[in-house]
């Protein structure tokens, strides 16, 4: 009005508020900064928007213009963990300072104070873990989706995350159980595994399968080895897959960010199966466990090769650990033979295939 212009009101912005995305980890990590406002006097009078925290980077950031409809402001920047604070909760002091300030004696800034979550980047997975993960009677629940699942989806070539799984609008679900080797359920196969202690029940787009996938395992503690005994699944096999194994062979422990192995069992004369695994990155995972979760994560990327005289089936699986050996979540695709690819063997792009994120688990 003539009487009360916008220059009458307080220089100062009010409605300050804003928040931090997940993303900082122990080894640094890296997470977007968003603060947004309303100054009564116009964008001009903005100064500069600084992010402090002498916790977590060595010097303050000035924050970056993003939008702007006269009054209401919004300011953002990527923050990192640049002095590898530990994992907790830490706070970061956002300052508005009116471009008038330098004419008052006194200071003409808004202040808010953010906090932000540093996640570990730095998981290892025992064997003594992936056990208790897999002991029986464990039961886990996952959302699924099956669709097209490109990285643009979730960002699996981005190795520290975030990954967010709780922004996909899954439409099924999916189930992992741990039987044990007497459950009347597997009564049908399970002598055809005498040297199994636990069967792995997958029931939708977990690995080799879109149906029901059993795998029995053992554990080898002497040699830090887990040991898949075959599989059972009827969809393209017809039934039980026993590998030939004479040694104690397997995949070696611990997980972690160095893993890289490949490991080729036989089952008979004509089928063999190859399993090349590798650790990528760490970073924060969101999951839809307890309504929402963040958990530091461990990316593994597993290539599984299933040839009957010629390659038969590829299946292309990314998995992410906590630091206990859960699964939080996967993205598969699979390639049957004579099938038109749904992933690219040199980037490893996804064209088709199933994501899953964990929603509720039983643990013994």
């Amino acid at each position: 009005g003539v009487n009360f212009p916008d220059t009458a009101n307080s220089l100062e912005v009010i409605n300050l508020d804003g928040y931090i995305e997940e993303g900082l980890t122990t080894g640094d990590g890296s997470a977007e900064l968003v603060v947004y406002m309303y100054d009564y006097q116009l964008t001009y009078f903005i100064g500069n928007i600084t992010a402090f925290s002498d916790q977590l980077f060595y010097s303050p950031k000035i924050l970056n213009f993003v939008f702007s409809d006269g009054h209401n402001l919004i300011y953002n920047d990527l923050i990192s963990n640049e002095r590898h604070a530990p994992i907790g909760i830490y706070n970061v002091l956002v300052q508005v300072t009116d471009n008038e300030n330098d004419n008052y004696p006194y200071d003409l800034s808004s202040y808010v104070v953010l906090e932000t979550e540093v996640f570990t980047s730095d998981i290892e997975i025992t064997l003594d873990e992936m056990d208790d993960y897999k002991t029986p009677g464990n039961y886990y629940r996952f959302y699924s989706y099956e669709g097209p699942a490109d990285h643009h989806v979730i960002d699996y070539f981005d190795e520290n995350g975030p990954w967010d799984f709780t922004t996909i609008n899954y439409t099924d679900l999916a189930q992992r159980r741990v039987l044990d080797p007497s459950d009347p359920e597997i009564s049908h196969f399970s002598n055809d595994f005498p040297l199994a202690e636990c069967f792995v029940k997958d029931d939708g787009n977990f690995g080799i399968s879109n149906g029901v996938f059993y795998q029995p395992e053992k554990f080898n503690y002497a040699q830090m080895r887990e040991v898949p005994l075959g599989f059972y699944e009827t969809e393209h096999f017809g039934g039980s897959v026993k590998y030939d194994i004479d040694t104690w062979t397997g995949f070696p422990f611990p997980y972690d960010n160095f893993t890289s192995f490949s490991h080729e069992f036989s089952a008979g004369s004509f089928i063999s199966v190859n399993y090349n695994v590798e650790g990528l990155g760490m970073g924060a995972c969101k999951i839809p466990l307890n309504g929402v979760s963040v958990k530091g994560a461990l990316l593994m990327r597993t290539v599984v090769e299933i040839s009957l005289f010629a390659p038969m089936l590829k299946a292309l699986i990314y998995e992410w650990y906590d630091d206990e050996g859960n699964i939080l979540a996967l993205v598969v695709s699979l390639n049957l033979a004579g099938q038109s690819p749904r992933w690219n063997e040199s980037t490893y792009e996804i064209s088709w295939g199933g994501i899953l994120s964990l929603y509720s688990m039983y643990r013994q």
